[in-house]
C-alpha cells in the first residue's frame, strides 16, 4: 500500500510543483495541407504536440505538429479557426521548477503598481532530448448485416536528442507500428508488415559548414523526393549550401528497406534578401531506378520570396530528363509536375491564388472518409482562389472558387464555397464556423454544409468541440444519389503536465447506412 501511494504521490507531485512555459510563434506559410509556424527556436517542440490560438483568455487548440526544423514547424489544422500568415500562435516547452520557497516582490500585471509575497521560480535548462510516445484506439462499426466492428491499434514514438553521446553527433527519429486486431495472427509473423519507420538517423557535424547524415530521413531541400535511406552530405558556405544523396527509396508495398530502389542525386540552394524579404531557390538532379535499372531521371526547382511587402510567392517544378514505362525509353524532356502559390495579406483583406499541375497525391496512411477524399481529390488540382475579410476583432468570412480541366475530363470541375467564423462568440466564450462548399464535376454534382463550436477551459487545459456536416452528392450517370449527416465530437485534455489525452466520435449516417468511428489517444512528452 505504501509502494502505490508513493507512486500516486511522485505523479501528483509532478503535477504540483511544475509549470508549463509558452513560446510564441507566428504563421509564415499556410499551404493545402499544413500551416507552418516560426519560432526563435523550436526546442522542446515535438512531433505530435498542439500548437495554440489565443481568443481572449484562452488558449485554443488550433494546430497539430507534424514536421519540425531549427526554428519553424509544419503543422495541420484542427480547428476552423481562420489561419492567416503573421497570426500568432503558442506552444507549451519547458517547464520551470520552484526553488526554496521565500519572499520576492514581484509585479502583479492585472494591477500596475501593486506588489505580492510569492516563490521564486528558476528556469530548467531547455532539454538537449525530446520525443513523444502515444497509443492510439481506432474503432470503426456499420448496421450492414453481419457486419463486424474493426479495432485498429496504432503506437507511435519519436524521440531526439541534439547530443547523442558526442556532441557534435544528433540522433532522430520517428516510428509507427499499427495493426488490426484481426490481423495480430499474421502481423505477430511479420512485424515489417505493421511497423513502419519514418524517419531514423544520425547526423555528424564534421565541421561548422559540413554534416554527414546516415539512416531514414526526409531532407527539406528535397520535399519532393520523399523518405529515402542513405547517406547524405550536406556543405554550406555563406548563404549557399550544396549536397548530394545517395541510397534508396522505401518500399512501394510496406514502406520497409529495398536497395533495388536505388537513386543518388545532388541539390543546390541559396538564400538572399532582396528588397523587402528573403528570397530562396534550390535546384536539384536526381536519378531514380528501379532493379537497378534507371526509371527517371528529374530536375527539381523550387524557390520563395517575399520582397514585395505583405506578399509572398512559391513556386515549384519537376522537369523529367528521362523515364522509362512499360520497358520504353523516352529521352524527351517534359514538365512533369508544376505548382504556384501568391498570397497577399493586405489587413484586413487577404488574397490567396494557386495553380496546381502535380500528379495526385497518394497517401499511404489516411483516416479519410470516402466523401471527404472524393472533395479534397477534386478541390486539390488546378486554379483557386481565396478572398478572406476578417472584421472587428473575432469575426471573418471567406469565398473560395476553383476551376479544373484535364484532358480526361469530359467537362471542367468546379467549386466554390463561402465560410463565417468566430473565435469568441458573445456570453458562450466559444468559436465557431460556418462553412459550405459547391461541387461540380463531369460525373457528380455535390453541396456540403458544415458547421463546427469549440470551448476551451483552463482546467486540464481543456477543449471540446461539437460539429455537423450534411454532404449530398447526386451522380449524373445514375439515379444514386449520397446523402450523409454527420456528427463529430471531440474532447482533449492535459491530465497531468506532460500526459494528454484525446478522444472523439464521428457518426456517419445515411438513409438506411450508419456507420460509427471511435478514436481514444493517451500521448506522453518526453522532455
Amino acid at each position: 500500500m505504501r509502494k502505490y501511494t508513493v507512486i500516486i504521490f511522485l505523479c501528483f507531485s509532478g503535477v504540483l510543483f511544475s509549470q508549463k512555459s509558452t513560446i510564441q510563434g507566428e504563421i509564415s506559410f499556410i499551404s493545402s495541407q499544413n500551416v507552418y509556424v516560426k519560432f526563435e527556436n523550436t526546442a522542446g517542440i515535438t512531433e505530435g504536440d498542439t500548437l495554440f490560438y489565443s481568443s481572449g483568455n484562452n488558449l485554443v487548440p488550433a494546430l497539430l505538429v507534424k514536421f519540425i526544423s531549427s526554428t519553424s514547424v509544419a503543422a495541420s489544422k484542427i480547428s476552423d479557426i481562420d489561419f492567416q500568415v503573421g497570426m500568432s500562435i503558442t506552444a507549451n516547452i519547458s517547464e520551470v521548477l520552484p526553488t526554496e520557497e521565500k519572499q520576492v516582490i514581484t509585479l502583479d500585471e492585472e494591477n500596475a503598481g501593486e506588489v505580492y509575497l510569492g516563490k521564486s521560480y528558476k528556469r530548467k535548462e531547455k532539454s538537449k532530448y525530446y520525443g513523444k510516445f502515444s497509443l492510439g484506439s481506432y474503432t470503426f462499426s456499420s448496421n450492414l448485416p453481419g457486419d463486424v466492428p474493426t479495432q485498429r491499434w496504432k503506437y507511435r514514438f519519436s524521440f531526439t536528442h541534439d547530443e547523442f553521446f558526442d556532441k557534435n553527433l544528433s540522433f532522430d527519429s520517428y516510428l509507427n507500428f499499427s495493426y488490426r486486431t484481426k490481423d495480430w495472427n499474421r502481423v505477430s509473423n511479420n512485424i515489417g508488415e505493421a511497423l513502419k519507420v519514418y524517419s531514423l538517423n544520425l547526423k555528424y557535424n564534421v565541421t561548422e559548414k559540413l554534416d554527414i547524415s546516415l539512416g531514414r530521413k526526409i531532407n527539406r531541400k528535397l520535399t519532393n523526393v520523399g523518405a529515402y535511406d542513405g547517406l547524405d552530405a550536406e556543405y554550406n558556405w555563406s548563404n549557399n549550401y550544396i549536397g548530394a544523396i545517395i541510397g534508396s527509396r522505401p518500399n512501394f508495398s510496406d514502406y520497409g528497406y529495398n536497395l533495388k530502389l536505388f537513386q543518388f542525386g545532388v541539390y543546390f540552394s541559396r538564400e538572399d534578401s532582396l528588397a523587402a524579404g528573403p528570397m530562396k531557390n534550390s535546384l536539384s538532379l536526381m536519378n531514380q531506378t528501379n532493379n537497378f535499372n534507371t526509371d527517371r531521371r528529374f530536375l527539381y526547382f523550387q524557390h520563395t520570396n517575399y520582397f514585395i511587402d505583405r506578399l509572398y510567392f512559391f513556386a515549384s517544378t519537376e522537369l523529367d530528363l528521362y523515364t522509362r514505362e512499360n520497358g520504353v525509353e523516352k529521352n524527351s524532356i517534359r514538365f512533369t509536375s508544376l505548382y504556384t502559390s501568391l498570397r497577399y495579406n493586405l489587413r484586413p483583406f487577404s488574397i490567396s491564388l494557386s495553380y496546381d499541375a502535380r500528379n495526385n497525391v497518394i497517401y499511404y496512411e489516411t483516416y479519410k472518409s470516402f466523401a471527404d477524399s472524393l472533395l479534397e481529390y477534386e478541390l486539390r488540382q488546378g486554379l483557386r482562389a481565396r478572398v478572406t475579410y476578417k472584421f472587428l476583432r473575432y469575426m471573418s468570412a471567406g469565398v473560395t472558387a476553383g476551376y479544373r480541366t484535364r484532358g480526361d475530363d469530359r467537362e471542367p470541375s468546379k467549386n466554390y464555397g463561402v465560410y463565417y467564423s468566430h473565435s469568441r462568440i458573445p456570453y458562450i466564450e466559444t468559436s465557431g464556423s460556418v462553412n459550405y462548399n459547391r461541387l461540380e464535376t463531369s460525373y457528380l454534382n455535390g453541396d456540403i454544409v458544415s458547421i463546427r463550436l469549440s470551448k476551451s477551459f483552463q482546467f486540464m487545459n481543456s477543449n471540446i468541440s461539437l460539429g455537423y456536416r450534411n454532404i449530398k452528392y447526386q451522380y449524373k450517370t445514375t439515379d444514386y444519389e449520397l446523402n450523409q449527416n454527420i456528427f463529430s465530437f471531440d474532447v482533449g485534455s492535459n491530465i497531468f503536465d506532460n500526459i494528454y489525452l484525446h478522444m472523439s466520435y464521428e457518426g456517419i449516417f445515411e438513409k438506411i447506412i450508419s456507420y460509427n468511428r471511435f478514436y481514444a489517444n493517451i500521448s506522453y512528452r518526453l522532455r
